[in-house]
């Protein structure tokens, strides 16, 4: 039985890559199968998710509207990030709500929930997967013990072919850290994981083979033939 655990998701990016699509709807709102990318989310956190906290942004009257205040008996809250400064910042708008350990996934991207519930049982973990193009990502590298040792972002000789897809699992103890600007002008969720790591903290790494992000509409066609057609 896992003990359930608030769950953010962040969702205020426009999502510009999917072009006139979404200069109707948030990224989130995209479809697949019928089904939009944030509903296939919410759908499996049933038995993970005691709350969830949505941070919005661009267009967040339409994910309001479409999810409300619950969601299959799940309360949900919002949280808005006026301005868009990086997935660190999003998760700062939504600390005060957050008690104990919480676990934080990206807005465009479907997961497993076998995955998900591993994930779970840690206090500071992430999922990574195996991919045939790892400088295109964060790469990971880790120990015997499957713990984080670093994250190298688009590294042009990467030291695995294992990155990181955007679902974390912290403690409300990472807010005592200080946040900096990254390079790109932007505050990064992983520079938590640094911080902890930094501290003698271990962050464990649990690894999927199923991960379908939904940024663009190349993408989107590869989801639909996964979700939708069951094609390999």
């Amino acid at each position: 039985m896992v003990d359930k655990i608030q769950v953010v998701i962040l969702c205020g990016g426009r999502g510009t890559r999917f072009a006139s699509l979404t200069n109707r709807i948030p990224k989130v709102l995209v479809e697949v199968c019928s089904k939009s990318v944030l509903e296939h989310k919410l759908d499996i956190l049933s038995e993970i998710a005691s709350e969830i906290i949505l941070v919005v942004g661009y267009m967040k009257e339409k994910i309001i509207l479409k999810i409300g205040d619950n969601y299959k008996g799940i309360p949900v809250k919002y949280v808005e990030q006026e301005k868009q400064l990086g997935t660190g910042h999003a998760l700062m708008c939504a600390s005060s709500l957050l008690n104990g350990k919480f676990m934080v996934l990206n807005g465009d991207d479907i997961y497993s929930k076998d995955s998900l519930v591993e994930l779970s049982e840690f206090e500071f973990g992430m999922i990574g997967i195996e991919v045939e193009n790892p400088k295109n990502f964060g790469v990971l590298e880790i120990d015997e013990k499957d713990n984080l040792i670093s994250i190298v972002e688009k590294p042009e000789n990467p030291p695995s072919n294992l990155v990181g897809i955007g679902a974390y699992i912290f403690t409300n103890d990472i807010f005592g850290f200080e946040l900096e600007l990254s390079s790109r002008g932007e505050y990064e969720i992983t520079d938590y994981l640094n911080l902890v790591i930094k501290h003698g903290g271990d962050i464990r790494v649990v690894s999927t083979d199923f991960w379908l992000p939904v940024g663009n509409p190349d993408e989107l066609e590869i989801a639909e033939k996964k979700l939708c057609r069951g094609s390999d």
